[in-house]
């Protein structure tokens, strides 16, 4: 999830290995392996395919980029108090780029 929040903060943008890693491994040691199997299982979940990606694309040696649209999603009215996930910080976002993709796959 952090790696898709990360690709969504950066959408079209190409993000490096090191750039990536830094973020979601801050202060740990991890190798090119680390990337690629969490890349791997964030295609599976998505249902992308690395040969011909419609989510993410794999640059290589250059990183991994965001193909889909990513938009922003409506904010609830001032007056609604009721509870929700989709208060939590970044939950819109994903929720947004989940929906483009659901609308892109169709």
């Amino acid at each position: 999830m952090d790696l898709l929040l990360l690709l969504a903060a950066h959408p079209g943008q190409v993000l490096g290995r090191e750039r990536i890693t830094a973020v979601l491994w801050p202060e740990v040691l991890v190798g090119d392996d680390s990337l690629a199997r969490t890349v791997s299982k964030l295609r599976q979940a998505l249902g992308d395919d690395a040969k011909s990606p419609r989510y993410i694309e794999t640059l290589s040696k250059r990183g991994y980029r965001l193909l889909a649209p990513v938009s922003e999603a409506p904010v609830r009215a001032a007056g609604d108090m009721r509870p929700s996930v989709l208060a939590r910080p970044g939950v819109l976002l994903v929720a947004a780029l989940l929906g483009g993709l659901a609308v892109a796959a169709s």
